[in-house]
């Protein structure tokens, strides 16, 4: 479906959900679909640059025949909005005017012919480049002035830590008045985000919100993200490097943050020199106990960050010589790992072409990272999928040799 297909398709939608609505609560809207740096001052109440737009380096991925290489990208400004007669979901980064007819969004990248960028998360259901569909959710008004600390995807361990958190470094330029952090209620169930957000909120007030409730706050204080990823784009499409924007000063704030609260006393394992990073997820399930097998050999062990608390998951990274693993959130830790003293491999399908978090958080941190790059029949962003043991035992033992 072509763009203006999507947008046709959405004003009808709208005509139809209008129509809906005159009998019984419609249980999705279509609004317009606008950038948040376009918003009106009906809206906005306070708005200041705090970091102005600059260039940064992004590192494409390394593998054992290709070394990495810079990609020059364009930071946007972080900028603090002071927001009001507005609803918001803490699971995506999106203001909805209060008669639901506008939606304001925070921009990551061009819409483009070359690649279907999608916002879409949990009430986030679908868009054009002008319209947008969205759950219609119950409504909660509470009294006094927060700051937004939820987004899209923001129960995810590299999200919250890599694009979330990095906006504590801009806060004390907020003008606030006695304001609570708002941020998704996933964040307290998790315990390791819960105490990672502990390490930079202090003694503040908290309060998590339930993703299926548009809240509606005096004053919304928002910040623009320091560091983001595009959030998703079409199955087929190409991940372009561009689309990691990363700043090395506020990784390196994050770091500084986490490392200064790291407490041995809260670590409860030994040191483990080479780490296999096991999974617990049946997300992206591929033939981890036969590669295990082989690597245990190799003098690996098994570890699931997951069952660990976050002080002995820094513990780890500190220490290990070794570290290998699928692609996934467990490598945001790297960021805590010490400079020059570990190298490591992931492995990651073809079909994310030059998806470059990880590899520039390891050229950040001067983690040495290789990536095993593979074909898979099913090719899309999240299926399963076989490794081929010789395969795999060529590419440790080249690690090994490094």
């Amino acid at each position: 479906m072509t763009v203006k297909e999507i947008d046709r398709h959405l004003s009808f939608l709208r005509k139809k959900y209008l129509i809906k609505s005159f009998f019984r609560k419609a249980k999705r809207i279509v609004a317009d679909f606008i950038p948040l740096s376009e918003i009106p001052s009906g809206h906005v109440a306070f708005r200041k640059p705090s970091r102005e737009g600059s260039p940064s380096l992004t590192f494409t991925p390394k593998t054992f025949l290709h070394p990495s290489s810079s990609v020059t990208v364009q930071l946007s400004p972080v900028e603090i909005y002071g927001l009001q007669n507005v609803y918001f979901t803490p699971d995506s980064t999106y203001f909805l005017s209060t008669d639901l007819k506008k939606l304001y969004y925070e921009k990551v990248e061009e819409f483009s012919s070359d690649y279907t960028l999608l916002y879409n998360s949990r009430n986030l259901l679908f868009h054009g480049h002008r319209l947008v569909k969205i759950n219609n959710l119950r409504k909660a008004r509470r009294k006094g002035e927060a700051i937004f600390l939820g987004g899209t995807f923001s129960f995810n361990y590299f999200h919250f830590l890599i694009e979330i958190l990095p906006k504590f470094q801009f806060l004390p330029q907020v003008p606030h008045q006695n304001a609570v952090l708002i941020t998704n209620q996933a964040v307290e169930k998790n315990s390791n985000l819960k105490a990672l957000l502990s390490f930079f909120a202090g003694d503040q007030g908290v309060q998590y919100l339930n993703p299926d409730t548009y809240y509606q706050f005096e004053k919304v204080w928002h910040l623009t993200y320091p560091c983001i990823t595009v959030p998703n784009i079409g199955e087929g499409e190409q991940y372009q490097a561009r689309f990691t924007k990363f700043s090395k000063e506020s990784i390196g704030y994050v770091r500084n943050v986490c490392l200064d609260s790291f407490r041995i006393s809260e670590v409860r394992i030994t040191q483990v020199s080479r780490i296999f990073l096991a999974r617990r997820s049946e997300f992206r399930k591929y033939n981890e106990a036969e590669l295990l097998e082989i690597a245990v050999k190799y003098g690996f062990e098994a570890v699931y960050l997951e069952d660990l608390n976050i002080h002995e998951q820094m513990f780890l990274m500190q220490n290990a010589e070794y570290i290998i693993g699928p692609s996934g959130a467990a490598w945001t830790n790297i960021i805590f790992a010490q400079e020059g003293r570990t190298k490591g491999l992931v492995w990651l399908g073809n079909v994310w072409k030059d998806f470059s978090a990880f590899s520039t958080l390891a050229a950040y941190v001067g983690f040495d990272l290789y990536h095993f790059r593979f074909d898979h029949e099913e090719a899309t962003f999240h299926s399963d999928y076989v490794l081929n043991p010789t395969d795999f035992i060529h590419q440790l033992t080249q690690l090994l040799k490094t």
